[in-house]
């Protein structure tokens, strides 16, 4: 049994707001779905996107993640709207929690990455011809695992601490972790800050690690 929070003071008491809050919810889950599968799609194609082919692997990235969070996140998201309570498996609602700070961490760490990207193409025109798809896949593949490292801490916390910490808030009808009630104290949350700082700092060494 999942606990919650802040239910008188969030919790959405008229039909109408719920129905508008459902609505906008799931117009970005077909958004996501029906705009990230044509991006997918047409990347594929090589003359569909005239884009840098290391820009377009960036960009097959940044699709997934975003995938991903709208059916792991958003969904669970529209139901307990719905439900005006959290009625999915406890497991689900971990789950929620991480995919929600892992792919916001990895989504921004690739769309810096690519920014990044743009700006050494630019710089270096002759060089950055011979950059591949494949290499941009490379250089995504080491950010997915810097992510997953960072994010390893936040895991463990969660084994161990997470059944007394979880609690679902109607603040914004998601799952999330009081670190404060329990034994670990407030240093899972210090380390959510600095782990994204950490990820931005060794996210251009990578970059350059892989395009060298």
């Amino acid at each position: 049994m999942i606990r919650t929070s802040n239910k008188t003071e969030f919790g959405i008491q008229h039909s109408s707001e719920r129905y508008l809050w459902i609505s906008f919810n799931v117009l970005v889950v077909i958004s996501s779905l029906v705009g990230d599968s044509i991006i997918l799609s047409a990347s594929l194609n090589r003359t569909a996107i005239k884009l840098h082919k290391l820009i377009i692997a960036i960009i097959q990235h940044l699709a997934v993640c975003d995938l991903v969070q709208n059916v792991l996140k958003v969904v669970p998201q529209i139901i307990a709207l719905v439900a005006d309570a959290w009625i999915l498996p406890p497991s689900l609602c971990h789950g929620q929690y991480h995919v929600t700070v892992f792919f916001a961490g990895l989504t921004a760490f690739l769309t810096g990455t690519m920014t990044f990207s743009k700006l050494l193409i630019v710089q270096f025109p002759l060089k950055s011809a011979a950059w591949s798809s494949r290499r941009g896949h490379v250089m995504c593949a080491v950010l997915w695992v810097i992510g997953f490292c960072l994010h390893t801490p936040q895991l463990v916390a969660s084994f161990i601490y997470g059944r007394d910490a979880i609690y679902f808030e109607y603040e914004w009808y998601v799952c999330n972790y009081d670190y404060a009630a329990t034994a670990a104290g407030s240093w899972p949350d210090w380390y959510l800050i600095i782990s994204f700082g950490v990820g931005a700092v060794t996210m251009f060494p990578a970059v350059m690690a892989t395009l060298r």
